[in-house]
């Protein structure tokens, strides 16, 4: 994918992103930020997934600076199951005043 051409330059090294996807998980695996001459400037990768309470979730992602080979490594433990947000402020699209508080028996551990 470009970005889009007002979005150019606001990037200094971004000019596009590839996407890998799987197709069995239908999840994206993989993304490559590249720079204008098709190098890779950054890497989204996702390590694993986990199913919970039926639903396949991200368990482990690495983020990766190409340029310096800083990593940041992000791992979900847990996760709060069968919540419904229809009237919560994003799904308006509306930045939230204040978080939700979720019951602890509503979280699951992601093992």
């Amino acid at each position: 994918m470009m970005a889009p051409e007002d979005f150019r330059g606001k990037m200094a090294d971004l000019s596009g992103v590839l996407v890998f996807l799987d197709e069995a998980f239908n999840a994206m695996l993989k993304a490559e930020y590249v720079d204008g001459e098709g190098n890779t400037v950054k890497t989204f990768r996702l390590l694993d997934l986990k199913k919970v309470d039926g639903i396949w979730l991200p368990k482990t992602i690495d983020f990766m600076d190409e340029k310096s080979r800083d990593k940041t490594r992000f791992r979900i433990t847990d996760a709060a199951m069968g919540l419904e947000f229809f009237n919560h402020p994003l799904s308006r699209g509306e930045l939230p005043t204040l978080v939700p508080e979720i019951p602890s028996n509503f979280y699951s551990e992601i093992r």
